[in-house]
């Protein structure tokens, strides 16, 4: 199996959009490895024995990250009531990377386009617009220019019976398109479509990708977290196939 990463790394000062929090802050916790190794005795084969901690302010849009619902809507679910069963599983990549450019709003056409003749559309679909490419040349234009969806397109993945979307740019609307239609009819649709944004590394990924996940943190009155996102490429074995949009199982904890 090859698995491929497809997070951003979540660093201080790292670029952020206009309209969400600054990035991470790292702040110093309870324990250092100067203090600790002090009083915590040795190991006979491994040395001084210490650890550290930290604390850590962090936006749940920072970096690449999953919407909840409460993000488009009052009394919607929040980051600790998604479903995992619809972020995790198989997955369809499409490429449109050859609309890629400032502020273009990809429409049912192109995602149709995009779509090889006899390949259909999976619960979880990935849409490589060729943007990302834009976050380490140029930031500000990155976000301020960033690629979306017209309302038709997300309607057709609505449609179409997909539960979630990711993007590699920074929004899944593009800046100047009025009322956020595809927030809209995601994260206030019934059922949600739950949204990924600023993905990256779609490029290299096939049109059928077997196993995809994106899972976010259960962060209680959040309207978003930020996910580790990667795809398994080769054999990927499920045994229980019908508990899930995705076809996978998932036991929540007791």
């Amino acid at each position: 199996m090859h698995i491929i990463d497809l997070s951003y790394t979540l660093t201080e000062g790292m670029p952020h959009h206009p309209m969400h929090p600054r990035a991470p802050v790292v702040l110093s916790g309870t324990l250092a490895h100067e203090m600790t190794e002090r009083w915590m005795g040795e190991h006979p084969e491994l040395g001084r024995v210490s650890f550290v901690n930290e604390q850590i302010v962090l936006s749940g849009h920072t970096g690449t990250h999953m919407d909840a619902p409460l993000h488009a809507g009052r009394e919607l679910a929040d980051a600790a009531d998604l479903d995992l069963a619809c972020c995790i599983g198989p997955a369809t990549c499409l490429d449109l990377s050859t609309h890629c450019g400032p502020r273009v709003v990809l429409s049912a056409d192109d995602l149709r386009a995009a779509l090889p003749d006899g390949e259909t559309l999976r619960p979880i679909v990935l849409l490589h617009t060729g943007w990302s490419a834009m976050h380490d040349q140029d930031a500000n234009r990155y976000y301020r220019h960033s690629m979306g969806l017209t309302e038709d397109a997300a309607l057709y993945l609505r449609d179409a019976g997909v539960r979630c979307v990711g993007i590699d740019a920074p929004s899944i609307d593009a800046p100047h398109t009025p009322g956020a239609p595809a927030h809209m009819h995601f994260l206030r649709g019934e059922p949600e479509v739950y949204v990924i944004e600023n993905l990256r590394g779609l490029d290299q990924l096939p049109v059928q990708v077997p196993f995809f996940s994106a899972a976010p943190l259960p962060i209680a009155r959040s309207s978003g977290s930020p996910v580790r996102a990667y795809a398994v490429l080769g054999s990927v074995t499920v045994t229980t196939a019908d508990a899930s949009p995705a076809g996978l199982p998932v036991v929540a904890a007791p």
